[in-house]
Protein backbone atom coordinates (compact mmCIF):
# COMPACT_ATOMS: atom_id res chain seq x y z
CA UNK A 1 0.00 0.00 0.00
CA UNK A 2 1.30 3.35 -0.15
CA UNK A 3 0.12 6.89 0.92
CA UNK A 4 0.79 10.11 -0.39
CA UNK A 5 0.71 12.66 1.54
CA UNK A 6 0.90 16.80 0.62
CA UNK A 7 1.61 19.18 3.30
CA UNK A 8 0.32 22.74 1.54
CA UNK A 9 1.42 24.54 4.61
CA UNK A 10 4.76 25.21 4.87
CA UNK A 11 5.79 28.22 7.28
CA UNK A 12 8.03 28.30 10.42
CA UNK A 13 10.99 30.64 11.04
CA UNK A 14 13.43 31.65 13.75
CA UNK A 15 14.23 28.16 15.14
CA UNK A 16 10.36 27.38 15.30
CA UNK A 17 9.43 23.57 14.24
CA UNK A 18 7.07 22.52 10.84
CA UNK A 19 3.50 22.50 11.99
CA UNK A 20 1.78 19.94 10.01
CA UNK A 21 -1.82 20.37 8.92
CA UNK A 22 -3.70 19.07 11.62
CA UNK A 23 -5.99 16.49 8.68
CA UNK A 24 -2.26 15.77 7.14
CA UNK A 25 -0.75 15.03 11.07
CA UNK A 26 -3.57 12.38 11.46
CA UNK A 27 -3.11 11.26 7.76
CA UNK A 28 0.54 10.36 8.53
CA UNK A 29 -0.10 9.17 12.01
CA UNK A 30 -2.73 6.38 10.75
CA UNK A 31 -0.35 5.32 8.14
CA UNK A 32 2.71 4.90 10.76
CA UNK A 33 0.45 2.93 12.85
CA UNK A 34 -0.02 0.30 10.33
CA UNK A 35 3.69 -0.18 10.58
CA UNK A 36 3.74 0.28 14.34
CA UNK A 37 5.83 -2.97 14.63
CA UNK A 38 8.99 -2.05 12.66
CA UNK A 39 8.68 1.75 13.30
CA UNK A 40 9.83 1.25 17.20
CA UNK A 41 12.83 3.84 16.47
CA UNK A 42 13.76 6.45 13.80
CA UNK A 43 16.49 4.08 12.69
CA UNK A 44 14.08 3.03 10.30
CA UNK A 45 13.34 6.15 8.59
CA UNK A 46 15.89 8.04 6.33
CA UNK A 47 15.12 11.18 3.94
CA UNK A 48 17.34 13.11 1.31
CA UNK A 49 17.37 16.96 0.36
CA UNK A 50 18.46 17.59 -3.01
CA UNK A 51 21.90 15.82 -4.42
CA UNK A 52 24.04 17.04 -2.60
CA UNK A 53 22.99 16.66 1.50
CA UNK A 54 23.33 13.81 3.35
CA UNK A 55 20.89 11.52 4.86
CA UNK A 56 18.58 12.81 8.02
CA UNK A 57 16.85 10.50 10.42
CA UNK A 58 13.25 11.92 10.77
CA UNK A 59 11.04 11.05 13.78
CA UNK A 60 8.37 8.80 13.31
CA UNK A 61 5.86 11.02 15.32
CA UNK A 62 6.03 13.58 12.84
CA UNK A 63 6.12 15.96 15.69
CA UNK A 64 8.71 19.11 16.45
CA UNK A 65 11.92 17.21 15.62
CA UNK A 66 11.27 18.17 11.54
CA UNK A 67 13.31 21.31 11.27
CA UNK A 68 11.14 23.78 9.11
CA UNK A 69 14.39 25.07 7.65
CA UNK A 70 14.64 21.81 5.63
CA UNK A 71 12.69 20.18 3.09
CA UNK A 72 12.01 16.71 2.77
CA UNK A 73 10.97 14.50 0.11
CA UNK A 74 12.11 10.89 0.78
CA UNK A 75 10.81 7.39 0.64
CA UNK A 76 10.06 5.51 3.56
CA UNK A 77 9.96 1.75 4.06
CA UNK A 78 9.99 -1.23 6.20
CA UNK A 79 9.46 -4.70 6.41
CA UNK A 80 7.95 -6.29 9.37
CA UNK A 81 8.04 -10.22 9.03
CA UNK A 82 6.74 -11.45 5.61
CA UNK A 83 4.71 -8.61 5.28
CA UNK A 84 6.15 -5.42 3.58
CA UNK A 85 4.50 -2.40 3.41
CA UNK A 86 6.05 1.12 1.44
CA UNK A 87 5.01 4.32 2.87
CA UNK A 88 5.95 7.56 0.34
CA UNK A 89 5.16 10.64 2.02
CA UNK A 90 6.52 14.23 0.08
CA UNK A 91 6.30 17.41 1.61
CA UNK A 92 5.53 19.44 -0.86
CA UNK A 93 4.95 23.31 -0.03
CA UNK A 94 5.31 24.74 -3.94
CA UNK A 95 2.16 26.78 -2.95
CA UNK A 96 3.98 28.97 -0.31
CA UNK A 97 7.78 29.17 -2.31
CA UNK A 98 8.14 32.57 -3.30
CA UNK A 99 9.04 32.14 -7.28
CA UNK A 100 12.06 33.98 -8.60
CA UNK A 101 13.60 35.14 -11.90
CA UNK A 102 17.14 36.40 -11.79
CA UNK A 103 18.53 38.85 -13.90
CA UNK A 104 21.94 38.47 -14.90
CA UNK A 105 24.06 35.48 -15.38
CA UNK A 106 27.26 36.12 -14.02
CA UNK A 107 29.62 35.39 -11.04
CA UNK A 108 26.61 36.82 -8.61
CA UNK A 109 23.85 35.72 -10.89
CA UNK A 110 24.88 32.24 -10.54
CA UNK A 111 25.63 32.32 -6.46
CA UNK A 112 22.36 33.80 -6.34
CA UNK A 113 20.12 31.03 -8.74
CA UNK A 114 22.21 27.80 -6.91
CA UNK A 115 21.04 29.03 -3.84
CA UNK A 116 17.65 29.53 -4.32
CA UNK A 117 17.68 26.44 -6.10
CA UNK A 118 19.32 24.83 -3.45
CA UNK A 119 19.66 26.20 0.01
CA UNK A 120 16.29 28.40 0.50
CA UNK A 121 13.43 26.08 1.21
CA UNK A 122 10.39 28.41 0.68
CA UNK A 123 12.23 30.01 -2.84
CA UNK A 124 11.79 28.29 -6.28
CA UNK A 125 14.00 29.53 -9.10
CA UNK A 126 11.83 29.59 -12.09
CA UNK A 127 13.61 31.88 -14.97
CA UNK A 128 16.98 33.45 -15.64
CA UNK A 129 17.89 35.95 -18.00
CA UNK A 130 21.17 37.18 -19.37
CA UNK A 131 21.66 39.79 -22.64
CA UNK A 132 23.93 36.85 -23.49
CA UNK A 133 21.55 34.35 -23.89
CA UNK A 134 24.38 31.43 -23.77
CA UNK A 135 25.06 32.26 -20.10
CA UNK A 136 21.32 32.32 -19.75
CA UNK A 137 20.68 29.04 -21.45
CA UNK A 138 23.71 27.31 -19.33
CA UNK A 139 22.48 28.55 -16.40
CA UNK A 140 18.72 27.67 -17.25
CA UNK A 141 20.05 23.83 -17.98
CA UNK A 142 21.51 23.86 -15.15
CA UNK A 143 18.77 24.24 -12.86
CA UNK A 144 16.01 22.90 -14.91
CA UNK A 145 14.53 26.26 -15.35
CA UNK A 146 13.38 28.84 -18.56
CA UNK A 147 16.32 30.71 -19.76
CA UNK A 148 15.85 34.05 -21.86
CA UNK A 149 17.95 37.10 -23.24
CA UNK A 150 15.45 39.53 -22.69
CA UNK A 151 14.73 40.45 -18.43
CA UNK A 152 11.26 41.88 -19.82
CA UNK A 153 10.50 38.57 -20.05
CA UNK A 154 10.92 37.50 -16.67
CA UNK A 155 9.18 41.26 -15.43
CA UNK A 156 6.28 40.00 -17.42
CA UNK A 157 6.10 36.32 -16.69
CA UNK A 158 3.06 35.04 -14.13
CA UNK A 159 5.08 32.45 -13.09
CA UNK A 160 8.07 35.06 -11.47
CA UNK A 161 7.39 37.13 -8.01
CA UNK A 162 10.26 38.01 -7.68
CA UNK A 163 13.43 39.49 -9.32
CA UNK A 164 17.22 39.69 -8.00
CA UNK A 165 19.05 42.07 -10.35
CA UNK A 166 22.47 40.83 -10.75
CA UNK A 167 23.32 42.57 -13.82
CA UNK A 168 25.64 45.76 -14.71
CA UNK A 169 25.81 48.15 -11.97
CA UNK A 170 24.78 50.79 -14.67
CA UNK A 171 21.22 48.96 -15.63
CA UNK A 172 20.26 48.43 -11.88
CA UNK A 173 18.32 51.67 -11.50
CA UNK A 174 15.95 51.17 -14.71
CA UNK A 175 15.45 47.28 -13.99
CA UNK A 176 14.34 48.59 -10.33
CA UNK A 177 11.49 50.84 -12.01
CA UNK A 178 10.22 48.73 -14.50
CA UNK A 179 10.23 45.64 -11.54
CA UNK A 180 8.17 47.81 -9.50
CA UNK A 181 5.84 48.53 -12.03
CA UNK A 182 5.28 45.26 -13.35
CA UNK A 183 4.41 44.21 -8.93
CA UNK A 184 7.48 42.16 -8.40
CA UNK A 185 9.35 42.21 -5.15
CA UNK A 186 13.20 43.03 -5.73
CA UNK A 187 16.59 42.16 -4.18
CA UNK A 188 19.37 44.12 -5.78
CA UNK A 189 22.94 43.87 -5.94
CA UNK A 190 24.74 47.17 -5.08
CA UNK A 191 24.64 49.50 -6.10
CA UNK A 192 21.50 51.13 -7.19
CA UNK A 193 22.69 53.81 -8.50
CA UNK A 194 26.10 55.90 -8.09
CA UNK A 195 23.83 59.05 -8.10
CA UNK A 196 21.53 60.14 -5.21
CA UNK A 197 18.40 61.49 -6.98
CA UNK A 198 18.24 58.14 -9.14
CA UNK A 199 17.80 56.46 -6.10
CA UNK A 200 15.39 58.63 -4.48
CA UNK A 201 13.24 57.89 -8.39
CA UNK A 202 13.41 54.06 -7.52
CA UNK A 203 12.41 54.08 -3.68
CA UNK A 204 9.52 56.33 -5.41
CA UNK A 205 8.51 53.43 -7.99
CA UNK A 206 9.07 50.76 -5.03
CA UNK A 207 6.65 52.99 -2.47
CA UNK A 208 4.47 53.19 -5.04
CA UNK A 209 4.27 50.00 -6.12
CA UNK A 210 3.81 48.58 -2.99
CA UNK A 211 6.59 45.99 -3.45
CA UNK A 212 9.70 45.16 -1.56
CA UNK A 213 13.35 45.56 -1.60
CA UNK A 214 16.37 44.45 -0.29
CA UNK A 215 19.86 45.94 -1.24
CA UNK A 216 22.05 42.80 -0.93
CA UNK A 217 24.72 43.96 1.97
CA UNK A 218 25.76 40.71 2.58
CA UNK A 219 28.11 41.44 5.29
CA UNK A 220 25.16 42.02 7.22
CA UNK A 221 24.01 38.46 7.23
CA UNK A 222 27.98 37.11 7.54
CA UNK A 223 27.94 34.90 11.19
CA UNK A 224 31.31 37.10 12.15
CA UNK A 225 29.98 40.57 11.44
CA UNK A 226 26.53 39.87 13.13
CA UNK A 227 28.18 39.15 16.52
CA UNK A 228 29.71 42.08 16.10
CA UNK A 229 26.68 43.43 15.97
CA UNK A 230 24.97 41.33 19.18
CA UNK A 231 27.76 43.01 21.32
CA UNK A 232 27.17 46.35 20.46
CA UNK A 233 23.20 45.71 20.59
CA UNK A 234 23.29 43.92 24.35
CA UNK A 235 25.67 46.42 25.76
CA UNK A 236 28.60 44.07 26.10
CA UNK A 237 30.99 46.50 24.31
CA UNK A 238 29.39 49.25 26.42
CA UNK A 239 28.91 52.80 24.38
CA UNK A 240 30.85 52.87 21.43
CA UNK A 241 33.56 54.44 20.87
CA UNK A 242 35.29 53.76 17.37
CA UNK A 243 34.57 50.69 14.91
CA UNK A 244 37.66 49.63 12.47
CA UNK A 245 37.34 48.16 8.90
CA UNK A 246 39.81 46.47 6.99
CA UNK A 247 38.80 45.45 3.69
CA UNK A 248 41.81 44.35 1.20
CA UNK A 249 41.30 42.39 -2.08
CA UNK A 250 43.65 39.61 -3.50
CA UNK A 251 43.89 41.45 -6.45
CA UNK A 252 42.96 44.52 -8.34
CA UNK A 253 39.43 44.39 -11.01
CA UNK A 254 40.15 45.20 -14.42
CA UNK A 255 40.83 48.44 -15.61
CA UNK A 256 37.58 48.40 -17.54
CA UNK A 257 35.72 47.72 -14.40
CA UNK A 258 37.68 50.84 -12.06
CA UNK A 259 36.43 53.11 -15.07
CA UNK A 260 32.84 52.29 -15.00
CA UNK A 261 32.32 51.31 -11.00
CA UNK A 262 32.05 54.50 -9.48
CA UNK A 263 35.91 54.33 -7.87
CA UNK A 264 37.20 52.39 -4.85
CA UNK A 265 34.63 53.91 -2.22
CA UNK A 266 31.91 53.01 -4.09
CA UNK A 267 32.11 50.02 -5.85
CA UNK A 268 34.60 48.71 -2.68
CA UNK A 269 34.72 50.84 0.40
CA UNK A 270 31.11 50.83 -0.09
CA UNK A 271 30.61 47.53 1.81
CA UNK A 272 32.13 49.44 4.76
CA UNK A 273 30.59 52.07 5.19
CA UNK A 274 27.32 50.06 5.45
CA UNK A 275 29.33 48.09 8.07
CA UNK A 276 29.98 51.31 10.02
CA UNK A 277 26.75 52.46 10.35
CA UNK A 278 25.39 48.79 10.97
CA UNK A 279 27.80 47.88 13.86
CA UNK A 280 28.06 52.24 15.08
CA UNK A 281 24.39 51.96 15.14
CA UNK A 282 24.34 55.58 14.25
CA UNK A 283 24.30 58.02 11.42
CA UNK A 284 27.02 59.95 9.82
CA UNK A 285 27.49 63.66 10.01
CA UNK A 286 31.00 63.51 8.08
CA UNK A 287 33.45 61.76 6.28
CA UNK A 288 37.30 62.40 5.52
CA UNK A 289 38.84 60.59 3.42
CA UNK A 290 42.66 60.26 1.27
CA UNK A 291 43.54 57.72 -1.62
CA UNK A 292 46.64 57.26 -3.26
CA UNK A 293 48.22 55.04 -6.49
CA UNK A 294 50.84 52.43 -5.41
CA UNK A 295 49.51 48.80 -6.64
CA UNK A 296 48.63 49.90 -10.70
CA UNK A 297 49.27 52.98 -12.03
CA UNK A 298 46.89 52.00 -14.79
CA UNK A 299 44.27 52.84 -11.83
CA UNK A 300 45.74 56.43 -11.51
CA UNK A 301 45.32 56.77 -15.15
CA UNK A 302 41.72 55.81 -14.76
CA UNK A 303 40.92 58.26 -12.31
CA UNK A 304 40.99 56.02 -9.49
CA UNK A 305 42.88 54.80 -6.38
CA UNK A 306 44.05 51.74 -5.53
CA UNK A 307 44.44 52.25 -1.47
CA UNK A 308 42.35 54.85 0.55
CA UNK A 309 41.85 55.45 3.93
CA UNK A 310 38.31 56.64 5.35
CA UNK A 311 37.59 58.31 8.90
CA UNK A 312 33.81 58.40 9.64
CA UNK A 313 32.40 60.71 12.39
CA UNK A 314 28.99 59.75 14.03
CA UNK A 315 25.88 61.55 15.72
CA UNK A 316 26.56 59.58 18.83
CA UNK A 317 30.06 60.51 19.11
CA UNK A 318 31.43 57.36 17.78
CA UNK A 319 34.03 57.60 14.74
CA UNK A 320 34.80 54.50 12.07
CA UNK A 321 37.54 53.93 10.13
CA UNK A 322 38.25 52.10 6.95
CA UNK A 323 41.45 50.51 5.70
CA UNK A 324 41.06 49.65 1.81
CA UNK A 325 43.60 48.21 -1.02
CA UNK A 326 43.16 46.77 -3.88
CA UNK A 327 45.65 43.83 -3.63
CA UNK A 328 46.92 42.32 -0.68
CA UNK A 329 49.28 39.46 -1.59
CA UNK A 330 48.17 37.05 1.43
CA UNK A 331 44.60 36.86 0.20
CA UNK A 332 41.15 38.69 0.75
CA UNK A 333 41.68 40.38 3.96
CA UNK A 334 38.00 41.41 6.04
CA UNK A 335 39.10 42.24 9.92
CA UNK A 336 36.43 44.50 11.99
CA UNK A 337 36.89 45.83 15.73
CA UNK A 338 34.68 47.35 18.00
CA UNK A 339 35.93 49.33 20.70
CA UNK A 340 34.22 50.76 23.40
CA UNK A 341 33.45 51.60 27.25
CA UNK A 342 33.36 47.98 28.49
CA UNK A 343 35.37 46.24 25.86
CA UNK A 344 36.92 45.76 22.70
CA UNK A 345 35.47 42.92 20.47
CA UNK A 346 36.96 41.50 16.45
CA UNK A 347 36.99 39.42 14.03
CA UNK A 348 39.53 38.01 12.34
CA UNK A 349 39.90 36.88 8.77
CA UNK A 350 38.18 33.59 7.99
CA UNK A 351 40.32 30.65 6.72
CA UNK A 352 39.77 27.61 4.94
CA UNK A 353 40.77 25.20 7.62
CA UNK A 354 42.40 26.59 11.11
CA UNK A 355 45.30 24.27 11.42
CA UNK A 356 48.83 25.45 12.36
CA UNK A 357 52.35 24.26 12.01
CA UNK A 358 54.96 24.45 15.28
CA UNK A 359 58.59 23.91 14.29
CA UNK A 360 62.14 25.17 15.10
CA UNK A 361 61.71 27.77 12.36
CA UNK A 362 58.50 29.04 14.01
CA UNK A 363 54.50 29.00 13.83
CA UNK A 364 52.68 29.06 10.41
CA UNK A 365 48.88 29.19 9.76
CA UNK A 366 46.64 29.34 6.98
CA UNK A 367 45.88 32.25 4.34
CA UNK A 368 42.69 33.95 4.18
CA UNK A 369 40.48 32.81 1.24
CA UNK A 370 41.49 34.21 -1.93
CA UNK A 371 38.40 35.31 -3.23
CA UNK A 372 35.14 37.31 -1.91
CA UNK A 373 32.20 34.29 -2.71
CA UNK A 374 34.27 31.67 -0.34
CA UNK A 375 34.55 34.40 2.43
CA UNK A 376 30.88 34.98 2.52
CA UNK A 377 28.94 31.81 1.21
CA UNK A 378 27.03 31.41 4.33
CA UNK A 379 26.42 35.32 4.42
CA UNK A 380 24.50 34.87 0.86
CA UNK A 381 22.66 32.53 1.83
CA UNK A 382 21.27 33.99 4.75
CA UNK A 383 20.67 37.47 2.62
CA UNK A 384 18.44 35.46 0.29
CA UNK A 385 16.83 33.82 3.28
CA UNK A 386 16.44 36.80 4.94
CA UNK A 387 14.81 38.62 2.09
CA UNK A 388 12.18 35.89 1.28
CA UNK A 389 10.73 35.44 4.56
CA UNK A 390 10.34 39.30 4.39
CA UNK A 391 8.49 38.97 1.28
CA UNK A 392 6.75 35.54 2.63
CA UNK A 393 5.80 37.01 5.86
CA UNK A 394 4.96 40.48 4.82
CA UNK A 395 7.20 41.55 7.16
CA UNK A 396 10.33 44.44 6.21
CA UNK A 397 12.81 43.95 4.89
CA UNK A 398 16.72 43.87 7.05
CA UNK A 399 18.31 45.61 4.37
CA UNK A 400 16.21 48.51 2.53
CA UNK A 401 16.95 50.74 -0.10
CA UNK A 402 17.29 53.46 2.27
CA UNK A 403 20.59 51.66 3.96
CA UNK A 404 21.71 51.19 0.50
CA UNK A 405 21.16 55.50 0.01
CA UNK A 406 23.05 55.98 2.90
CA UNK A 407 26.28 53.85 2.47
CA UNK A 408 25.92 55.40 -0.86
CA UNK A 409 25.83 59.17 0.28
CA UNK A 410 28.93 58.12 2.86
CA UNK A 411 30.93 56.95 -0.34
CA UNK A 412 29.94 60.11 -2.18
CA UNK A 413 31.23 62.50 0.74
CA UNK A 414 34.26 60.21 0.72
CA UNK A 415 35.18 60.34 -2.53
CA UNK A 416 34.49 64.48 -2.50
CA UNK A 417 36.68 64.59 0.83
CA UNK A 418 39.74 63.18 -1.34
CA UNK A 419 39.18 64.80 -4.21
CA UNK A 420 39.20 68.22 -2.38
CA UNK A 421 41.60 67.34 0.34
CA UNK A 422 39.32 68.00 3.41
CA UNK A 423 36.38 66.85 5.63
CA UNK A 424 33.22 66.61 3.82
CA UNK A 425 29.91 66.71 5.97
CA UNK A 426 27.09 64.40 4.69
CA UNK A 427 24.86 67.42 4.18
CA UNK A 428 26.96 68.57 1.37
CA UNK A 429 26.69 66.01 -0.74
CA UNK A 430 22.59 65.27 0.25
CA UNK A 431 20.25 65.99 -2.36
CA UNK A 432 16.97 65.42 0.04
Amino acid sequence: NQVLINVLTFQSFNGKHLQLAQHTTDMARQAFVSAAPVFSSTENITATRGPACPQRKLDTSFGGDINARKFFSGKVSATAGKVAEEIRFEINAAADKLRIGVIGCGRIGQVHAETIAYRVPQAQLTMVSDVFVESAQKLATKFGVKGVQDHTDILNSKDVDAVFICSPSDTHAQIIKDASAAGKHIFCEKPISLQLDVIDQCAAAVNTAGVKMFVAFQRRFDPNFRRLRQAVETGEVGEVFSVHTISRDPNPPPIAYVKQSGGIFLDMAIHDFDMLRFLSMSEPVEVYAKGSVRVDQAIGEAGDYDTAMSVVTFENGAVGTIDNCRKATYGYDQRAEVFGSKSCVMIANNTANNMQTWGPEGTKGQLPFGFFMDRYIEAYRAEVQAFVESVVNDQPVPTSILDGRKATLMALAAKQSAALGRPVKVSEVDTM
